[in-house]
């Protein structure tokens, strides 16, 4: 190979080539090609166009801004020079590119396999988040000098064509695929573009891609740097979104309103709120209220800008307020601030406060607070304001016990006011805590009690006071009740009753008082029955207890009548006895003894001449009856009695008796029996004395004459 300069002039290339990629193969420049590093692309034979030899020279005689003034450093790896074999178009030179692939640092996990030096970049390093916010400001500000020139698009944008060394230095390669335009149109178009880094208006397909093409590749490479995660990386409840250009598509990122989409949000994406506000708020301009209108995503200047504000100014502490600046209670003191540019801060002698706006602090001493405000560059900025404390002892204003007279184990409260107490110590002896921070506590004493109250402020001041409470014992009734429970109208009794540990004792006798206090029993004499009333006044003169008592007045019992039915009869017969009494419980028949409680009669078949009392009796009283005498007479004897044969008559013809004729000879028998017989008793022959007799005699013959004629039929049958 003979490879020259446009002019001639001879390039020395390595023999053996330092990287290969799609379009051909990379030499470092040995000699010739100007100064400085340098490496020499050499396309494909099939690469070797016309057009690609225009497009090359175009970007030589077009360059952006590709290096740092002050260090000298490419950040764009623009081609310097055409290369030519034998005078035909065969490559480029530019600059040689240091460090490593940026897809490096892109990662969740810092690749092991790196040197020591890198480790510094390492998520969760002390300094890795200020380190990457640097890389981070040098790539913006790579693609803003190749904004400024208005008519490059990179389009395809990614980790792997931006390199990055030691110092967070990056060098943008691959820059001869860029898409070229001029007034508008279309001069060389760019390379293919890569799905993950590719906006949504890709599926448009237009001709010309614009800036703002970039600016969407461009977050999405800060992002995975900061954060180790693509900005659409997640799984979503739509299964039809497998990966993130589908997530592109649909704009679901994971800090936008589209969040519910998720399934779920990858851990790593919370480590965007471990930057400044600032950084959010330009992802979400992009990936929220840009991702389908362009124009509004921030452009590589604008990242620019504010990443190197946030690197380079100093943290400014606008407002810094303390919410009291004296402190009299234990109440927190509330510490407020405002501060930019900071990414850290610390509040002495609280601790770390980074991304907070205030916190609450309890003060027990004069205290000066510092807030210190520091940048990622390390720029310091504080402010100091001392917070006083009252050193007055607290102000015990009232503490009383309600009521301060008690009986033994009724409740008692205590109360207090008192101002500038941290803590409150209430009990019946120094430093016993019944009460904190309260404003009344119950107790029940069950002696004397003298309570003290100890009030301390925050600062270790203490205040004492006290009060007393004068404890009773209460009163003991033993009994209360009548000599006697039940009395005659009018009869004397007594009242009696013993009670200890009482002021006064009232006796209520039908709607009278009387005092009865030192006494242990009082005369009644009731006419009716009554319930008495002791009342009990404690010592305490305003609890009060009441005992009842019932005398019961019982009426005499009165027999108002004691009769019988018969004076005289024959033994055996039976004679009703009857009464009418009043106020008995019970009665008694004599001569036989007889309970007879609760009846008004009774029925007796006295066997001999008896004389009968009634005694009635009460719980007070007992009476007898008039006696009653009942006469009893013999029953006649008979002697000698037989019964005449009894007649047979003939059936037929059926005889006539007087006026009666039937057709049954059994009952013509009968008959004939009872009227000839034994004929009826005489009128009025109930009234002698052998009556009834006699008419029970003739009914029990009667019956005997039945069987006779019974058994007589029966024998004539058989016949």
């Amino acid at each position: 190979m003979n490879i020259t300069l446009k002019n001639g002039n001879a390039v020395r290339l390595s023999v053996k080539p330092i990287g290969r990629g799609g379009e051909g193969v990379v030499h470092s420049v040995q000699q010739g090609a100007g100064k400085g590093p340098r490496v020499g692309k050499l396309y494909k034979p099939e690469k070797r166009t016309k057009q690609q030899e225009e497009k090359i020279n175009f970007l030589i005689a077009n360059p952006p801004a590709t290096a740092d003034v002050a260090s000298g450093h490419p950040y764009l790896i623009w081609p310097t020079a055409a290369l030519y074999d034998d005078g035909d178009f065969a490559g480029l030179v530019m600059p040689r590119a240091e460090g490593v692939e940026l897809e490096t640092l892109c990662l969740g996990k810092l690749d092991s396999s790196l040197g020591f030096q890198w480790q510094r970049f390492a998520h969760g390093t002390a300094d890795a988040r200020r380190l990457r916010l640097s890389i981070c400001r040098n790539l913006c500000h790579a693609v803003a000098a190749l904004q400024r020139k208005k008519c490059y698009v990179l389009v395809d944008m990614k980790p792997v064509n931006v390199f990055v060394n030691e110092q967070g230095l990056v060098s943008i390669i691959d820059l001869d695929s860029v898409q070229v335009t001029e007034r508008g149109h279309l001069l060389y178009a760019g390379k293919l573009c890569t799905p993950e880094y590719t906006p949504p208006e890709a599926l448009r397909q237009e001709k010309i891609r614009q800036l703002s093409w970039d600016n969407f590749s461009l977050a999405v490479i800060l992002y995975r740097l900061l954060v180790g995660l693509h900005p659409f990386a997640g799984s979503f409840h739509n299964q039809a979104i497998t990966d993130v250009t589908g997530a592109i598509q649909h704009g679901l990122y994971p800090h936008g309103q589209q969040r519910a989409a998720f399934a779920v949000v990858p851990h790593p994406h919370r480590g965007l709120h471990d930057y400044p506000a600032v950084v959010a708020d330009l992802f979400n301009r992009c990936f929220e209220a840009g991702i389908h209108q362009p124009d509004l995503r921030p452009s590589a200047e604008e990242w620019f800008l504010a990443l190197h504000e946030l690197l380079t100014a100093a943290p400014v502490i606008t407002s810094f307020i303390v919410t009291p600046q004296v402190v009299n209670d234990a109440s927190p003191v509330r510490i407020q601030w405002q501060v930019s540019n900071a990414i850290s801060l610390k509040l002495s002698p609280y601790g770390e406060v980074t991304g907070k706006q205030d916190v609450s602090v309890r003060v027990t001493r004069d205290t000066m607070f510092t807030l210190e405000a520091t940048s990622f560059t390390g720029h310091k900025t504080s402010q100091s304001f001392t917070v006083r404390t009252d050193q007055r002892p607290p102000d015990i204003k009232r503490f009383t016990a309600e009521p301060s007279t008690v009986l033994a184990g009724e409740p008692v409260r205590l109360s207090w006011v008192v101002d500038r107490a941290a803590t409150i110590y209430v009990g019946d002896s120094p430093g016993q805590l019944l009460a904190q921070t309260a404003s009344y506590i119950d107790c029940n004493p069950n002696s004397a009690t003298r309570y003290i109250i100890r009030a301390d402020s925050a600062f270790g001041v203490a205040a004492q006071s006290s009060c007393e409470v004068q404890v009773y014992p209460r009163p003991v009734l033993n009994g209360f009740g009548p000599a006697h429970a039940k009395i005659k109208p009018g009869q004397p009794t007594e009242l009696r009753w013993s009670v200890q540990h009482y002021q006064k004792l009232l006796l209520r006798i039908d709607g009278s008082t009387r005092d009865v206090t030192g006494k242990t029993a009082f005369d009644i004499r009731p006419t009716r029955t009554s319930t008495y009333e002791l009342e009990i006044i404690a010592l305490d003169g305003r609890t009060r207890l009441a005992a009842q008592a019932t005398v019961e007045v019982v009426p005499l019992v009165k027999i108002q009548r004691f009769t019988s039915d018969k004076v005289s009869t024959m033994a055996s017969v039976i004679v009703r006895l009857s009464w009418q009494v009043s106020h008995a419980e019970q009665l008694i028949l004599h001569p036989e003894g007889r309970d007879v409680t609760g009846q008004t009669y009774c029925d007796v078949s006295p066997g001999h001449s008896t004389i009968y009392e009634l005694v009635a009796r009460n719980a007070v009283s007992e009476t007898r009856s008039i006696p009653l005498s009942i006469q009893v007479q013999g029953l006649p004897r008979f002697e000698g009695m037989t019964l005449p044969e009894i007649p047979r008559i003939s059936l037929s013809p059926p005889p006539i008796l007087g006026h009666w004729q039937t057709h049954d000879p059994t009952q013509a028998r009968r008959l004939i029996f009872e009227e000839q017989v034994l004929p009826p008793a005489p009128v009025g022959a109930s009234t002698w004395p052998v009556g009834n007799v006699y008419a029970r005699l003739r009914k029990a013959l009667g019956a005997a004459v039945n069987r006779m004629l019974s058994q007589s039929e029966k024998s004539d049958a058989n016949a």
